[in-house]
């Protein structure tokens, strides 16, 4: 009996939801053959049959959730036994849309009668979830005018929180994140489910959020993330990390993100939605426009412009003065000595003049 694990997708997601089943038990399947998809945040992935065979055994259920290395489907040279390994009844294997239930759970679920439908959406359902309180959702935190949500629940969103935490004014209620993640927290915030509950937290009182996704391969996505929650109706605090210096004489502008180690000198300006990242430097009468980023370990002489949605690379260098144009892309470690213009690409290790 060939039994078929789940694959590990990503090392910081060791679980994943299955967004199909395309085998029954009882079919026969070729080498190549597919057997389930399935997707983390980072990467969906084909599970194919390595060998020639039939189902004897499917384990999965669309929507459910599958942890890395546990058995899905087991496959025998023969046909099954009638009637052993038989499929789920249709009623069984529906798991409505936008439920996030682990594999555990949901047969928990079946053997105590629980309807599906009525369980809430946004979590992971998990088999203590059921357990401990199987009548309803959990009972959410009240919201104040410091509660903040995070948008995004990848690396970038990790820096944030421990941003957060380095300071007291505002207060995480959780992340939400497009697909809603299989995972139930980040660094022990907890993932409140995808998009669409920002409306639901909108409605319970939820004011401000903070755009967690660092948009390195596509820096426009933040501009349209904060237009996308500017809609509903939120508004969007700085978040400057408590080990980052910014002096007196300079501005930070709403939604803006300062991390540690980072240093904004005297009389300059980080836009709206600006990112300075980890141990970048900002010199006295810098410009950074709306939404530009500052990769870790740029260094930016004074006076220099660094315009709107422009991404310089990690460990750049600039002269006094210089001008990076709205859009740019400066690759990592180069060195600016002149104006670069408007969507202008610098190369990785080059000299600009």
């Amino acid at each position: 009996m060939i039994r078929v694990e789940a694959p590990l997708l990503s090392v910081n997601e060791p679980e994943a939801q299955v967004t199909d089943v395309c085998v029954k038990p009882g079919q026969q399947v070729r080498p190549g053959d597919l057997l389930c998809v399935l997707a983390t945040t980072k990467a969906t992935f084909d599970v194919q049959a390595e060998a020639g065979g039939f189902v004897h055994r499917v384990l999965i259920s669309r929507g459910g959730q599958v942890t890395a290395g546990a058995v899905i489907f087991e496959i025998g040279p023969e046909p099954p036994v009638d009637g052993a390994g038989a499929a789920p009844s249709d009623e069984e294997e529906s798991v409505p849309d936008g439920l996030r239930i682990t594999q555990p759970a949901l047969r928990l679920a079946r053997e105590m009668g629980i309807r599906l439908a009525g369980l809430p959406r946004g979590e992971l359902i998990t088999e203590g979830r059921l357990k401990q309180q199987p009548e309803g959702p959990a009972v959410e935190p009240p919201m104040d005018a410091s509660s903040v949500v995070i948008l995004g629940a990848g690396g970038h969103a990790k820096m944030l929180i421990d941003a957060l935490r380095s300071q007291s004014s505002l207060r995480l209620v959780g992340l939400v994140a497009d697909p809603a993640p299989a995972f139930a927290d980040v660094l022990g915030a907890a993932v409140l489910g995808g998009s669409e509950k920002l409306a639901q937290l909108y409605e319970r009182g939820l004011r401000l959020a903070i755009i967690g996704i660092g948009g390195i391969g596509r820096p426009a996505l933040r501009q349209e993330k904060f237009a996308e929650l500017a809609k509903i109706g939120f508004g969007f605090p700085a978040v400057v990390h408590a080990r980052a210096i910014v002096e007196p004489s300079a501005r930070v502008e709403a939604g803006a993100q300062i991390f540690a180690g980072a240093v904004v000198g005297a009389a300059a300006c980080v836009g709206f939605g600006a990112i300075v990242n980890t141990g970048a430097i900002v010199s006295h009468d810098c410009e950074i426009g709306d939404f530009a980023h500052l990769t870790p370990g740029v260094v930016l002489a004074g006076e220099v412009k660094v315009e709107t949605g422009a991404l310089v690379g990690m460990g750049v260098t600039t002269a006094v003065g210089v001008r990076i144009g709205a859009w740019a892309r400066i690759g990592n470690a180069a060195r600016v000595h002149g104006d670069v213009p408007a969507r202008g690409i610098v190369a990785a290790g080059a000299t600009w003049t």
